[in-house]
Order: C-alpha cells, then structure tokens, then sequence
C-alpha cells in the first residue's frame, strides 16, 4: 500500500531567492489587475447606495446611529463618508485594493500559511481567483474583511507558537476589524471560536485551568460582537434584493471557487471535486494528528452552512461567502502539491486541473475588465449628447436599481443639462426622451401610451453578482396604432 507523504507543516526556512522574486512579481500582477479593474469599471448600485447613506448623515458616529440599512457595512461606510463626494470612484475603492493584494503578500510571505511551494501557489490561486478580483475592486467591505480574517488565522496560529501578548492583541482586533467591515466575517469569527475550544479543551491541566484560558481568547471579541449585535445588528433592515434558494447559492459558490460550472445540474461536478479536496485534506490532516482539520471542516463547511440556513431571509447571495474562499484555496494548493509530491499520474492530473482553473478563472477575469459592472457613465454620456436638450427625461423598467444609479451619474453631466427621472407609473403625457431597459432582452422597438420608442444602442456588463446591461430606447414620436402599457418592457 502506497503511504501518502505527511502534511508537509510550516516550515522556518525563508522563501529562496527565486521565490521571493516570484511572489513580488505576483503581488504586483494582484495590484494592478485589481487597481484596473477598479478604476476602468463603473460605479455600480450597491456602492452608489452605500455612497448615498454615508453621505447622508451630518456626524461620522450617526453611521453607527441613524444608518440602519443592511447596506451599510460599517467600516466601508465610515470610509465613504470620511472620502465624502469623489468624481474618481476609485479613491472609494481603495482599500479593497490594497487589501485584496496584501491577502497575496500575506499568505505567500509567511510559513504559517505553510511552506513555500504550497503557500505560494495558495497566493497564486488567491491572486488569479475572479470572485476575489471582483471583490477586491469594490467598495462593499469584502475584500478587507477576507484580509481580516487571514490575519486573525495568522494571528492566532503565532500566539500558540510563541505565547506573545502582542499576537493575542492583534488576534482580537483583526476580528473585530473584520466585523465591522463585513459581518459575513462572522462566519471566520464561529470557526475560530470552535478551533480554540477545541485546542484548549485538549491541552493539560485541570479542567478549571483550562477554562481559566479561555477569556483571553474569546472574551474580547465576543463582548463586542453581542455589544454590535445588541446595538446596531438587530435594528437593522432588509432593503432589498432577489429571492433565491440556499441551494441554488451554494451551487454557485463551489463553481465560482473553484472556475468550474455553477449553474444548473453541471454544478454538480464543482460540487463534488470541491467537498472531495476539501475532506481529502481534512482526513489527512486528522490521521497525522494536526487539529487544523477542525478549523478547515468549520470555515469552509460547517458554520457557513449552519448560519446560512438558520439566518436564510430569501436573499442570500454567493458573495456573502468569499470571505472563506482564501482558505480553500489554502486547501487546494496543499493538495496540489502532495499530487505533485506522489506519482506521476498524479502530478499530471494537478497540473492539468491547476491549468484548467488559471484558465477558468483568467477568462472569466478578463470578461469582467471588458464589460465591468455596467458602463453607465459612458451610457448618461450618450444620451445626453445625442438628444441635445437642456432638460433630459428618462424611463426605466426598474425604478429603483436605474434611479439610484442615474441620480449618481447625473452629477457628472455638464452643468446646462439636467436630467429627470420618471417613475414607470407616472410618465408624462407626451412619454419620455429615453427608456432603459435591463429587466428583459432588448426588442428592436416598443410602444406605450401611443408612443413609439426604438432601441438605439445597448451598453454590456458581465453580469453574475453585480452590475446590469443597459438598452437604450430613443423615443421616435406618435405610432400608426397605440397600444397598451404591456407591450413596453414589463417593470420590476
């Protein structure tokens, strides 16, 4: 029977000198993919609205008070509201940036993330991974959570090796940190929270010192997390969004990490290849007697599902899990690397499945830089120029996402121009200048109300979790025959 070679564990040796040159060159391919991405693209509804309800309050500490949509993600908010009213939305996406790359750095620079080969190819996966380059170029507080949550791995993991206070400080406050940016991080926070009951309750001594050990763990943070909860978490509400099932969430969560099919039964096939790396690794990682088993079993299975589940509203969304994609990639490339550690038919199929998900994953990324979350600047652009009115009137099928976002952009028009949003039951009489239309495919022509209105030009986004296609309809004037409202694109 062939014997399968140990977890490798974090090893003291340094990276070489061929190593570190690789990881600088993959931070800065991570910083400039995710800096393009964030300048080239369009400011998109979340963010607009989160911009909205950051600068609608007087007082930094009202975000705390007065802000009680679950739009709103603390630190991100405060962000925006220190920025204040930016024409160059990319100032608003810069901690993303910064935090998305200094996840690579992270986990690529330090053997508690492993060693070297192992860790570097886990930055590799994190670096070229598109759910990861997509939060990391938006002002929505993922990215910087995610970058938390690696710290307090970090953190924790350097307190049990070298009992230094200062680890044990920053442990508590890179959880907190993550909390406020994103409160998907409870999900990092629940599985700490098991892995160091379990260490504690396996280390010696009586059963009272044991859980004499145990509030300079948890205490700190978890008095903050009821003190959020209590204070803020509680009063807040559910604005929105699409029903979906929890089934179909997960679905797409085990293709988008993995770059494999997440739509549908094909998903099927991500689905199993994930769970099988994911308890291959766990497996190993109990027969040779580290409890990293416990904390990988929880941040990428357990506590998500079991939150998930028991907190599921109706809108529940792929990307509230990104936060644990880090660690399954940590996963991966361990695996990878012991396939490339065993046989040769092993070595072929990892380097044949590592192609296939840079590949995957790459495309998938450049599609996103093509056609970002929408390119609505250029859209308002267009109908502005083309109608040559002082005063435009515009239309939509979803009064509340292309509102939102045409009170935005309007900022940016020449001064002389304003532009006026009609709500879908209350056109006027003579209709509109412009409708969009993003809910249905575009139709060479419509009718509502008598009048005629003829597509003109659409405007592609990548589409998935954020941004929408617009299709602009130029109102041409009265029609042969009238026709009733349905025969517009319906509204949501």
């Amino acid at each position: 029977m062939q014997v399968e070679p140990p977890v490798e564990s974090p090893s003291a040796d340094d990276l070489s000198r061929s190593q570190k040159k690789f990881l600088l060159l993959l931070v800065l391919a991570a910083f400039a993919v995710r800096a393009i991405a964030s300048i080239r693209d369009g400011f998109w509804q979340d963010e607009i609205w989160s911009l909205g309800l950051a600068l609608g309050v007087q007082n930094w500490w009202e975000i705390f008070t007065r802000v009680t949509s679950t739009n709103s993600h603390l630190a991100n908010t405060l962000w925006l509201h220190l920025l204040g009213f930016q024409e160059n939305w990319g100032w608003y996406r810069l901690p993303a940036v910064l935090s998305g790359s200094a996840a690579v750095a992270l986990v690529a620079g330090h053997p508690v993330f492993g060693a070297p080969r192992p860790r570097l190819l886990a930055a590799f996966l994190i670096a070229t991974s598109f759910p990861l380059i997509h939060f990391s170029s938006e002002a929505r507080g993922y990215a910087p959570a995610i970058f938390c949550a690696l710290l307090a791995y970090f953190s924790l993991q350097q307190y049990w090796k070298k009992k230094s206070a200062p680890y044990l400080l920053l442990l508590h406050l890179s959880i907190i940190m993550g909390l406020l940016w994103h409160l998907t991080f409870v999900f990092i926070q629940g599985a700490l929270t098991v892995w160091i009951l379990w260490r504690t309750a396996r280390e010696p001594g009586t059963h009272q010192q044991r859980l004499q050990k145990l509030p300079k763990f948890l205490l700190p943070h978890l008095v903050f997390a009821a003190a959020l909860y209590l204070g803020y978490i509680r009063h807040t509400v559910n604005e929105g969004g699409s029903t979906v099932t929890v089934l179909g969430v997960f679905l797409e969560v085990f293709g988008m990490v993995l770059g494999g099919p997440y739509i549908g039964w094909p998903a099927l096939f991500s689905v199993l290849v994930v769970l099988g790396v994911i308890f291959w690794n766990i497996t190993r990682h109990y027969r040779q007697g580290s409890d990293e088993w416990l904390f990988r079993l929880m941040v990428l299975l357990v506590i998500p599902s079991l939150l998930s589940v028991i907190q599921n509203n109706g809108t529940i969304y792929y990307r509230f899990f990104v936060i644990c994609f880090p660690f399954f990639y940590i996963v991966l490339a361990e695996q990878i690397d012991l396939a490339w550690r065993s046989s040769s038919a092993k070595r072929i199929i990892a380097t044949v499945a590592l192609i296939a998900i840079t590949c995957v994953q790459t495309a998938r990324t450049e599609h996103f830089l093509k056609y970002g979350r929408g390119n609505y600047l250029d859209a308002v652009f267009y109908m502005a120029t083309t109608s040559s009115k002082a005063e435009l009137h515009v239309g939509s099928d979803h009064d509340f996402r292309n509102n939102m976002i045409l009170s935005y952009y309007r900022y940016f028009l020449p001064k002389e121009i304003t532009l006026v949003y009609h709500e879908w039951k209350n056109w006027p009489p003579g209709g509109v200048d412009w409708v969009i239309g993003h809910v249905q495919e575009a139709k060479p022509h419509f009718i509502r109300d008598g009048i005629l209105y003829r597509w003109d030009k659409s405007y592609e986004t990548f589409g998935g979790d954020a941004g929408a296609t617009w299709h602009l309809y130029r109102k041409i004037g009265p029609a042969n025959t009238a026709a009733k409202t349905s025969d517009a694109p319906s509204s949501n």
